[in-house]
């Protein structure tokens, strides 16, 4: 039996950052590139907040899905980080910002062209695909004219909704990229909406059902890009997003026809791509994928101060030290010798190069982010979140005890609105970031940030074989690369409103103090706790400030390693290991087979 709701508050305070404790800015003034951090804060506060109400999943589902926002989130002329966090189903307050979340409509209601017409075509690629759910979600999917969907799990999420469409004369072509390797999955989140003026590019963490999108903790890169003209100018960066996803696509095969990206123009990039695709890859192939292609671009971009710390210790704590920070929902079964390859790659920076690795006492420190056993059962979803996090026992090895850090907020008492979200909602998101404690202000710095479709895995990222000359990856993958670097030269596009499109950052006077800024200190992500005490502080100074905010997924600094007897989740654990009734009542195990906790409609058997 399912127990009766328990009290809860029917209002918070939603704060207007990211909701894990932060999101960054990017502060250049005048031509000292000075950065500053307003938030004395390190771990946020408050009193505890009050238990969440128990409802029913038919209460739930009977709620409507999310409305799109009222307008882009982009002001003309500002900075802009195109990555967002997903909106919450349950925890949505319609009279409350949320700049930095998006919902399903968001992405695909809202269009970017300037007749507000909808898509001539559609790409929707994932793993897991429940189309007739999107399709209701999304209804400018069912009459887009045409949609190419490449999918990973058997098509089966897919049939009912094919048919509809066909049977109404719209093509509709489902595609499964070939799997050479075994134990391999096409496990990319990919997007693409074609206009007859404009592109829609989105990279996602979640798969197409509906607890995906509404339920867990998930993050989505949002760009809009439009038509190539004579007059556009060449952009290495953007050229290489174009021909970089146009290759990726390639190889994933299927009827989309790839050499429509050509009609676009991609030079405000703000994001690089970074694919894996099933292979042994050799020659220069090994550095166009996986983690190599991560090596690669941090090796261009990802810049360090003068000032920058030496390594913090490995494992969870409080330090201030140079650290890297991988965040994952599923964990692969690693060895030593292939998480110091990856260690190696994450350590990569413009001081160095792509074909030469830091030595180990000079790598930063390694936090591997994860939910413990009590943060799954005091969820939402209560113990079925579980499903969503499949990290195996045997994968929990003994070796990896120093490195493991709790997901969400560092202590309970925390009631901000960023602490909540990451207590209710379980991560299904993946990211990688590397950061450190700078300056007189104490503040943490990102100089880049990774959020897509790669779990901690060689399977995801590849192993180097073969002394170096060959990388084996075995799933298809997608994921997105942040560089400050990069996204300091953007602006939004004061000429397309209505979408989220950037520019190359103009202003005269300003844009060359910037760029002189640029040349004497690189940019840093940073945490931030208020823009409007930032705006202040930087108008009193004089200064020439941009904002650039970015919603990161996971807490800067991580939360501490896990306590005794509250262990990191694995999702075949003992029962004696799972301990306690979740928000329905139930212990771990008791709520049957659905897959990926509520979903609308009948529910789905786990693989």
């Amino acid at each position: 039996s399912i127990k009766s709701p328990q009290p809860f508050p029917t209002s918070r305070q939603p704060l207007p950052y990211s909701p894990a404790h932060q999101m960054s800015l990017l502060l250049l003034s005048g031509a000292s590139g000075l950065v500053i951090d307003l938030d004395s804060s390190d771990d946020g506060g408050g009193k505890p907040a009050a238990k969440r109400p128990r409802r029913q999943d038919s209460q739930i589902l009977a709620r409507s899905p999310v409305a799109p926002s009222s307008s882009s989130g982009s002001q003309p002329g500002s900075l802009q980080v195109p990555l967002y966090l997903n909106r919450l189903l349950e925890h949505f307050d319609p009279t409350a910002r949320h700049d930095e979340e998006l919902s399903l409509q968001d992405v695909f209601e809202l269009h970017p062209s300037k007749d507000g017409k909808g898509p001539r075509e559609a790409l929707v690629a994932n793993f897991m695909i429940d189309l007739s759910w999107l399709l209701d979600e999304c209804p400018s999917l069912r009459t887009t004219p045409r949609l190419v969907v490449l999918q990973g799990d058997g098509a089966q999420g897919c049939e009912v909704a094919v048919a509809e469409r066909v049977g109404s004369g719209l093509e509709t072509l489902v595609h499964s990229p070939p799997l050479p390797i075994q134990w391999g999955t096409h496990h990319s989140k990919l997007a693409l909406l074609l206009y007859d003026d404009c592109i829609r590019v989105c990279v996602r963490t979640f798969n197409d059902i509906y607890a995906d999108a509404h339920c867990k903790s998930q993050a989505l890169y949002v760009q809009d890009f439009p038509l190539r003209t004579a007059s556009s100018p060449t952009d290495s960066f953007g050229t290489d997003f174009r021909m970089y996803l146009q290759k990726y696509l390639r190889r994933c095969g299927g009827p989309f026809d790839v050499s429509q990206l050509d009609r676009y123009d991609f030079g405000s990039a703000g994001a690089a791509l970074v694919g894996s695709v099933p292979g042994y890859h050799t020659g220069p192939e090994i550095r166009q994928w996986g983690h190599m292609r991560l090596r690669e671009l941090l090796a261009l971009h990802a810049r360090l101060p003068p000032d920058w710390p030496a390594a913090a210790a490995d494992g969870g704590g409080s330090s201030d030290g140079d650290t890297v920070v991988c965040q994952f929902s599923s964990l692969g079964s690693l060895t030593p010798k292939w998480l110091d390859e990856f260690r190696a790659t994450l350590s990569t920076t413009t001081s160095s190069s792509a074909s030469s690795v830091a030595s180990a006492a000079a790598r930063p420190g390694l936090r591997l982010v994860v939910p413990t056993v009590e943060q799954i059962r005091d969820s939402d979803e209560g113990w079925l979140s579980g499903i969503s996090v499949p990290i195996r026992r045997a994968n929990v090895k003994d070796w990896l005890a120093p490195f493991w850090c709790r997901w969400g907020p560092a202590e309970p008492g925390d009631a901000s609105w960023a602490a909540v979200r990451a207590q209710v909602a379980m991560p299904h998101v993946k990211s990688y970031c590397r950061f450190a404690r700078l300056g007189p202000m104490r503040l943490f710095a990102l100089p880049w940030l990774c959020v897509g479709s790669h779990n901690l895995s060689r399977a995801a990222w590849g192993e180097l074989q073969k002394g170096g000359s060959q990388l084996c990856i075995r799933s298809y993958e997608l994921s997105v690369a942040l560089f400050p670097e990069r996204l300091r030269h953007l602006e939004s596009d004061p000429d397309r409103p209505q979408g989220r499109f950037l520019r190359r950052r103009t202003g005269g006077a300003t844009a060359a103090a910037a760029d002189v800024a640029a040349a004497a200190a690189p940019a840093l992500l940073v945490p931030l706790a208020g823009a409007t005490a930032l705006a202040a502080s930087t108008a009193s100074a004089g200064s020439v400030a941009r904002l650039l905010p970015v919603a990161c997924p996971t807490r800067i600094p991580p939360a501490g390693p896990p306590r005794p007897g509250n262990p990191v989740w694995s999702v075949d654990l003992d029962p004696w290991a799972c301990q306690g009734l979740d928000r329905f009542g139930t212990r771990n195990g008791e709520r049957g087979s659905q897959f990926y906790g509520r979903r609308k409609g009948v529910p789905r058997k786990a693989p």
